[in-house]
């Protein structure tokens, strides 16, 4: 009677990726289920795959130290790795959910060896087992061959289950002793594997008719995926590679991986916190949608993200009916961010009509189109949120637009009690915050490119998480915020901004259209993007079965971003510098960047303050250094003039921030 004992890896079963991605893909799984509970320093999948290794050296030594060999259990790795890498403790189940997701990941990237099997057959076997060297148990390679339909091997020994390994040879003597009526009834034991130690020599040693399996098509298959994880991070370069830069579509088609790497985090972090669906905010969520979409459709179905679904909101439309009181104190959320506004500012903000006013204008002397800093210091704006009449009107406006938000929601699916994802461009996630005290009973996941420093209590059924900088955390990279308003114009929509809803059933959302803002659209931000979502495919195709690559994509993407404010190409100046931005929220108007810096309006500030004040907000509509010297309609001298006037005023507003933070 003849016995042959299997190999299982790289003999019965292959795996489509390196096996170091295994334990990447669990890595970045436990990275997006910890969130702001990760320690700082484990935030890259290299730190945390270096400590894993770390712990399973350690619970080797400890093995060997009791007399067994060097053996461990993926089970106390992944409790040991979790608790090291939290900053608080951690339920149990988040290393039971990072154990499952590993196996899940090792059944969804694995397939059974084309040849194996005849291999076997011409060695007339009777018995048939595997002896496996693996941290993972016997009942997960056997759910690991079911789940492959496996039928002829279904028994065997994995070695984390009794310490021993085929290394040492000592997993063959506790198959022999454990197996000795099946052993000795046998005329003949061969052995067959692709390691010439494990698998050849040792047991040769041990009397045992051993086999070298190294089918030529697969083995340099296997050498291949070898070869590409080892070279992921100049695959991630070649992707973002400079290109000619003759056409906003080349210019997305460059910029691609940069929204590539935003929307596979999304897609990561949703997944390990099991989010029920992911909703993209307009304006630039209706464009990072696509992205999504289109990534989501290349990814295997355990790696595919919930199900995406466009959100029509705005803060315009959104803050009015979050307000928890009709009060100053209430206002502070939006006062935190344009400490002056004027009265018809503060109710375009909020989305009313501002005729409402019109019956307290005189009452308070206050006119609407006063710049009141410091509103709520402010004894006419204390006096008129203490008005009886005042309030009435204004919680019987905020009841309507808030009955209609919530059956908007209602329609497209956003209930309460749910697990939400939210995604928009950032960078304070006050939509987030707004929708969040709308709906209480259920959990928001936001998700933005980058995310400034919070200026009002954040609600406590949301989390944020910042693709980029987050300067709640740290400073790092923070400069990428000293200028947005090129971002929010590349990733913008040509459908307008939400102003509100309407009376039907369900209620549709109000859109305002600038065509002066829409002509940039047109000129620029839209072949833009279909360049962007061009390049997407290929590189789904190039990143397929990849997963050591988060780190270097993150890193890449951030380098394009700062490319896009330090460097820009001209094109996108000239758009930018043409453009009409929407700030209705908080200005109360839209802003003109076509505007110039001339020599006399410096001359002229330097001894009047109007002009003074006209300067600032000039300076304050252009902050963008970079870009202003790449325009292609202005002199040479007007170029390096405004640069450093510009630059100057950079330095100034830094410097003024942080003495009024000193005080």
């Amino acid at each position: 009677m003849n016995l042959v004992t299997l190999d299982i890896w790289d003999t019965v079963v292959r795996r489509n990726c390196h096996p170091d991605d295994v334990k990447n893909a669990t890595a970045q799984y436990i990275v997006n289920r910890l969130n702001d509970n990760l320690v700082d320093k484990y935030s890259s999948l290299e730190t945390i795959l270096l400590l894993r290794q770390n712990i399973e050296l350690e619970l080797g030594r400890k093995s060997q130290a009791a007399g067994f060999d060097d053996e461990y259990n993926v089970k106390d790795v992944l409790v040991a790795l979790v608790h090291k890498i939290s900053i608080n403790k951690v339920s149990e189940d988040v290393a039971h959910d990072a154990l499952e997701r590993e196996i899940k990941f090792e059944l969804d990237n694995t397939y059974i060896d084309p040849t194996i099997f005849s291999f076997i057959s011409e060695l007339n076997y009777d018995e048939c087992f595997f002896i496996s060297d693996f941290y993972h148990d016997t009942t997960f390679i056997k759910r690991l061959l079911k789940h492959h339909n496996v039928d002829f091997v279904k028994e065997g020994i994995s070695s984390c289950d009794v310490g021993y390994n085929k290394r040492s040879g000592r997993l063959f003597d506790w198959f022999f002793e454990n197996n000795k009526e099946l052993v000795d009834s046998c005329s003949n034991h061969i052995h067959v594997g692709d390691n010439e130690w494990s698998d050849y020599s040792i047991p040769q040693k041990k009397g045992i008719d051993a086999r070298l399996y190294l089918p030529e098509v697969e083995h340099k298959k296997r050498g291949e995926i070898a070869e590409r994880y080892h070279k992921a991070s100049e695959v991630i370069k070649e992707l973002s590679n400079n290109r000619l830069q003759q056409s906003s579509f080349s210019i997305g088609e460059e910029h691609a991986l940069f929204y590539y790497a935003y929307c596979r985090e999304i897609i990561a972090n949703a997944n390990a916190n099991s989010l029920d669906k992911v909703f993209f905010m307009t304006r630039e969520g209706e464009f990072f949608k696509k992205v999504y979409d289109r990534i989501n459709s290349a990814l295997p179905d355990l790696e595919k993200g919930p199900c995406s679904q466009l959100l029509c909101v705005s803060r315009i439309a959104t803050f009015f009916p979050s307000l928890r009181s009709i009060s100053t104190e209430e206002l502070m959320r939006v006062w935190n961010l344009y400490s002056t506004q004027s009265i018809q500012a503060l109710f375009k903000t909020l989305g009313l009509d501002i005729e409402l006013y019109t019956p307290f204008e005189n009452k308070y002397s206050l006119p609407k189109e006063e710049e009141i800093q410091y509103p709520w210091l402010d004894d006419r704006v204390n006096s008129l949120f203490s008005d009886q009449e005042f309030t009435t009107m204004m919680l019987f406006q905020q009841s309507q637009r808030r009955l209609r938000l919530s059956d908007y929601f209602t329609s497209i699916g956003l209930i309460s009690g749910g697990n939400y994802g939210l995604v928009d461009i950032g960078w304070r996630g006050t939509i987030q915050d707004n929708i969040a005290y709308i709906q209480p009973d259920s959990k928001f996941t936001g998700y933005y490119l980058g995310l400034e420093c919070y200026l009002n209590e954040q609600p406590k059924n949301g989390l944020k998480v910042a693709f980029g900088p987050n300067n709640n955390h740290s400073g790092n990279q923070s400069d990428l915020f000293n200028i947005v308003a090129p971002i929010e114009m590349i990733c913008n929509s040509e459908n307008g901004s939400v102003v509100g809803y309407d009376d039907s059933i369900p209620p549709q959302p109000i859109r305002k259209i600038d065509p002066n803002e829409n002509v940039i659209f047109s000129d620029f931000t839209s072949d833009y993007q279909r360049g962007v979502l061009a390049n997407i495919g290929d590189i789904s195709s190039s990143l397929a079965n990849i997963h050591n690559v988060r780190d270097a994509m993150k890193a890449e993407a951030l380098k394009i971003w700062r490319g896009i404010i330090d460097a820009p190409s001209p094109l996108l100046a000239d758009a930018y510098f043409s453009l009409v931005h929407n700030e209705e929220f908080g200005l109360g108007k839209a802003v003109d960047k076509s505007q110039r810096i001339y020599v006399s309006d410096v001359l002229k500030a330097l001894f009047n303050k109007e002009s003074r004040f006209d300067l600032k907000t000039k300076l304050r509509s252009l902050f963008w250094p970079q870009g202003y010297f790449k325009r292609t309609d202005i002199s040479r001298f007007e170029k390096m003039f405004s640069y450093y006037v510009l630059k100057f005023a950079i330095v100034y507003n830094k410097i003024r921030i942080k003495l009024s933070r000193a005080k």
